[in-house]
């Protein structure tokens, strides 16, 4: 029910209203005042104000042009009440306030209840009105809501496609000469075959572990997985690092590479290895995007804005258009480029975990691009004024020789793996047992003793960690154990070695990083075994 405002100093007169609108009372609001009414306007509306003339403090046309002076309650309809006869001067001046109607005392019910009707009628009927326009609104925004979705949808898998698509192509793009260099390898092939099949079968597998890598590390920094491991460095020997790792690729392109260094230390407070796949990125990126012939500089200093890397190509720029996007995953620079348009984004979201930033400028095809890198200064680090060395991996052992041979147990169900991996170890000088079943292969364990168990965990009979809990269990004489797995955060990490793993290697293993680790085993047991004589 639409509500009805009656002001009136008499309560007399407000009861007569009351009894007069008969069922059209059930919304009647009543003031004594016009302050009184002036207050309830403020809180809620109504479809008209009976207003008495005559009131003490505040008279009704008072009250009226106060009304029409407040944006909520301007057009509201007023029917002025008055017990005095008709003063055609107060009905023009109750009509300049905006008065829709004068009444006289003594009330005539039907008179009332008529008039006020229409307007109670004219609320509803506006009430209608708004309902269907905000049901017309809210069905427009659900209507243009569906539009929207669908059509992200729509973008969504159409970029979901163009990704498979070049996911496809990118992998498909190493497989093929891997393919061929196993065929090559087949029957006898002469020495310089087998060098020169090897040689391209290890630069392809780089290749696709750089593109699994960069999928990683992009899932991991999207779901807040990726933690940096922080240390004070210099970023010097970050950017000698990034230099070196594609010093290779560059002059096989034929590209000149020039690097300009300050004496003095570039301290920063960052993750080494992530800084070095920074910097080391945007080199591979300006090389990609380089012709035979072309020139790139990495130049890195420090000033009052902190510590800068840039590197500028003159290679083939990028497009006005495709600036604000560069730093987007999926985003390539020219049709036909190599990769899965990662690496920039790769950067720029390991650049934001630094809280440092990166820029990009170009003057447009074929006029070379600069990308800026610029990281907090850590005043903390002391100048020593050399530029330090880049620490160079210790090199395993040429081989480990018979008398640091151990006896293995090789747990995968992978056929290919497992056969592959035991070929390897024996070239090595080990022992090793291949077991496919991990029931079988605790059971083989706890019988034979071996020095070192190396465990898949993505097994479908029993995952490895179950594995490595029943040997910590029923072992006597505890065997080292290795988890092999695709899985490397700190999480998985932790998992593993409470399970009783005493290593955990990420696929697809170094063959290099596997030897040290079962050198350094073997070592440790012939000093085990010379304390026991």
């Amino acid at each position: 029910m639409p509500a009805i405002l009656a002001v009136d100093d008499n309560p007399a007169n407000l009861l007569a209203v009351e009894a007069a609108l008969g069922d059209l009372s059930d919304g009647l609001v009543t003031a004594g005042s016009g302050r009184e009414a002036l207050r309830l306007l403020l809180d809620r509306d109504f479809a008209v104000v009976l207003l008495d003339v005559k009131m003490p403090t505040m008279d009704g046309f008072e009250t009226a042009e106060l009304i029409r002076s407040r944006p909520r309650s301007r057009h509201l309809p007023i029917i002025f009440v008055t017990a005095y006869g008709r003063d055609e001067t107060a009905m023009l001046r109750g009509y300049d306030l905006g008065a829709v109607d004068f009444l006289y005392k003594p009330i005539v019910p039907e008179i009332l209840r008529a008039k006020v009707e229409v307007f109670v009628e004219l609320q509803r009927q506006a009430a209608r009105l708004q309902a269907m326009e905000r049901r017309s609104h809210e069905q427009h925004m659900a209507d243009a809501k569906r539009r929207w979705e669908a059509d992200e949808l729509r973008r969504d898998n159409e970029r979901k496609d163009q990704f498979i698509a070049m996911l496809a192509h990118e992998l498909r793009n190493p497989l093929m000469p891997i393919v061929t260099a196993v065929e090559l390898l087949k029957g006898s092939p002469d020495p310089e075959t087998i060098d020169h099949a090897r040689d391209a079968m290890e630069r392809q597998l780089g290749t696709l572990r750089r593109l699994v890598d960069d999928l990683l590390d992009i899932a991991r920094v999207t779901s807040g997985k990726l933690t940096l491991r922080r240390s004070r460095l210099d970023l010097r020997s970050v950017v000698q690092q990034a230099v070196d790792a594609n010093r290779r690729s560059v002059d096989e392109h034929g590209q000149e590479l020039t690097v300009h260094l300050p004496t003095e230390e570039l301290a920063v407070d960052g993750d080494e290895v992530r800084l070095a796949q920074v910097v080391s990125n945007l080199i591979g990126n300006a090389s990609r995007y380089s012709e035979p012939g072309g020139k790139i500089e990495v130049r890195s200093w420090a000033d009052d804005a902190g510590v800068h890397v840039r590197v500028a190509d003159d290679g083939r720029g990028i497009p006005e258009d495709l600036l604000p996007r560069i730093f987007g995953a999926f985003v390539q620079g020219a049709d036909g480029a190599q990769g899965l348009g990662l690496g920039l984004s790769l950067v720029k979201r390991l650049v934001d975990l630094h809280g440092g930033t990166v820029e990009v400028s170009s003057e447009g095809e074929g006029k070379g691009s600069t990308f800026e890198v610029v990281l907090q200064r850590d005043t903390r680090l002391r100048d020593t004024g050399s530029l330090p060395q880049v620490p160079k991996p210790t090199p395993p052992p040429t081989d480990p020789g018979l008398d640091l041979s151990l006896h293995i147990h090789l747990v995968d169900d992978e056929d290919d793996i497992r056969e592959t991996m035991r070929m390897l170890l024996e070239r090595w000088g080990h022992r090793v047992a291949d077991i496919s079943s991990p029931v079988a292969a605790i059971e083989r364990v706890v019988a034979e003793s071996p020095d070192v168990v190396i465990v898949d965990l993505g097994m479908p009979e029993m995952d490895g960690l179950t594995v490595a809990r029943t040997l910590r269990e029923r072992c006597s004489n505890q065997p080292r154990l290795i988890a092999v797995t695709g899985y490397g955060s700190p999480e998985d990490r932790r998992q593993t070695a409470e399970a009783g793993f005493d290593q955990h290697l990420v696929k697809p293993v170094e063959p290099e990083e596997l030897r040290r680790v079962l050198h350094d085993i073997a070592k440790q047991r012939a000093t085990e075994g010379r304390r026991g004589r």
